[in-house]
């Protein structure tokens, strides 16, 4: 069994010895506190992945000093807070506090076990020593569960962490499954961890999904929900519990041997073109409606008119009007349409991670497809691969760009896209300013010299073009 982590905080040295032995009993390792500020201040330091809290409700600051139900609770506070995933068990010593137990109660569960749900917290007397064995020893079994799923070394040869692996371990449990073979795809505009996922029972191969770790539970309604069932890769189900906080969304995806968009750029970069046709007559379909607004407006899905402002005034590029009127057509965006997030799935064009779903412009998803190729981590056409600063000044915009580059079918692709999305020169370069403006945010964009010196060529122009418009 993998080491778990326990924190018991217990100003009664017998108390602590005997939940001390129980605890460690399970498997887990005993960090004993026996007063507040000491408990507080191995919290503020450590960076540990602490699964079980155990307190004392009555509790002094230091050793020595008075005891206090108030000085618990403010402990448990900042338990609750500060590790949402941890399991904590609260020991009172009167039994007039019912009141407190049914506050406890609602605090959250764990995963399901034999149909029988967890509380996250659970307030028990010091003299139910049976219930608190009990407690510990659903607790460790429900590690063990998850422990015993095996996770395969991820296809990409990148490492996993052990975060990473209890995330991809609660996936896997909530498939009943018994092995899991990962392959790490990439974040979107949060960076958050995004996996292709092979699910195994014992039996064999029962589901291909994709999962990513999510700080909020997804929203019922977007995009995904118009657009239709072969195109888009919606949530399944969106779990949490011992993973460290968050949540993950689970999404469907159908077909075998599934990439994503920019690998499949990077070993057929010809046929890309294809699949933003694909995309492109997909969320082509949405309804959308006329409407004139402010260039602050526009550029909104992807940053603050003020971390804009910061940001150009940084590399002192002058900024245009944020109340420059653009007419545009105004729809629900996939938001983060980068060539990540859309998956090679049995020949059809997948979109995932719809977590940045939005209204905003019609270029808002084609230009987002286009420029990340520029800047994108996982973009065969990364940095210094993308065409020079002199070819961005000249054909940026136009069906001359790119045309005697590598990526050339799939340049022509999306300005085709844009093509028949474009209200207005306006815009275009309002969207362009708006996605390459972000990019400086980005330490890795600003740590290479080629995307840097690029993405700083493209800003210049559109906030010009803007400018004289």
């Amino acid at each position: 069994m993998a080491e778990h982590i326990a924190v018991l905080v217990e100003d009664d040295p017998e108390q602590m010895r005997i939940s001390s032995s129980i605890i460690a009993g399970q498997g887990f390792r005993v960090i004993a506190h026996d007063a507040v500020e000491t408990a507080l201040s191995y919290l503020e330091s450590s960076s540990e992945f602490i699964d079980l809290f155990v307190l004392d409700r009555r509790l002094p600051m230091r050793i020595g000093e008075q005891a206090a139900d108030e000085l618990g609770d403010a402990l448990l506070s900042e338990v609750r807070s500060s590790y949402p995933d941890a399991r904590v068990i609260v020991f009172t010593g009167y039994t007039s506090d019912g009141l407190f137990q049914d506050a406890m109660k609602g605090s959250g569960q764990f995963p399901i076990r034999s149909y029988k749900p967890v509380d996250r917290i659970s307030v028990l007397r010091k003299d139910q020593s049976i219930e608190f064995r009990r407690l510990i020893a659903e607790f460790g079994e429900l590690l063990q569960e998850l422990d015993d799923i095996e996770i395969s070394e991820d296809t990409n040869k990148r490492d996993i962490s052990i975060s990473d692996q209890r995330l991809l371990r609660r996936v896997a449990y909530e498939f009943n499954a018994v092995s899991l073979r990962p392959t790490s795809l990439t974040g979107g505009l949060t960076g958050a961890q995004v996996w292709g996922c092979e699910i195994h029972q014992d039996q064999g191969h029962v589901a291909n999904v994709v999962a990513k770790r999510a700080e909020k539970l997804p929203s019922l309604a977007g995009l995904q929900d118009l657009l239709p069932l072969s195109t888009a890769a919606t949530t399944r189900a969106s779990v949490a519990g011992l993973i460290g906080g968050g949540h993950v969304s689970i999404l469907r995806l159908a077909g075998d041997n599934a990439r994503s968009l920019s690998r499949h750029m990077a070993e057929d970069i010809e046929s890309s073109s294809d699949y933003v046709a694909q995309v492109s007559e997909a969320l082509d379909r949405v309804q959308e409606r006329a409407e004139t607004v402010t260039l602050e407006t526009l550029i909104s899905p992807l940053l603050t008119w003020e971390k804009f402002d910061d940001l150009l005034r940084s590399y002192e590029i002058p900024r245009p009007s944020p109340n420059m009127r653009i007419s545009t057509r105004i729809g629900m965006r996939h938001g983060d349409l980068h060539v990540a997030n859309v998956m090679i799935a049995g020949g059809e064009a997948v979109l995932i991670d719809f977590d940045s779903n939005c209204f905003g412009s019609a270029l808002l998803d084609p230009v987002t497809l286009f420029l990340s190729t520029l800047v994108h981590p996982d973009s065969p056409l990364r940095g210094a691969s993308w065409p020079d600063a002199s070819e961005i000044d000249a054909n940026l915009g136009t069906g001359g760009f790119g045309v005697d580059h590598a990526g050339s079918q799939f340049f022509a692709a999306t300005q085709q896209w844009i093509n028949a999305r474009i209200s207005n020169e306006r815009e275009f370069w309002g969207i362009v300013l708006g996605f390459c403006a972000r990019q400086l945010r980005y330490p890795d964009v600003v740590a290479d010299t080629g995307i840097l010196e690029r993405t700083l060529v493209i800003v210049r122009k559109a906030s010009t073009v803007l400018r004289n418009s």
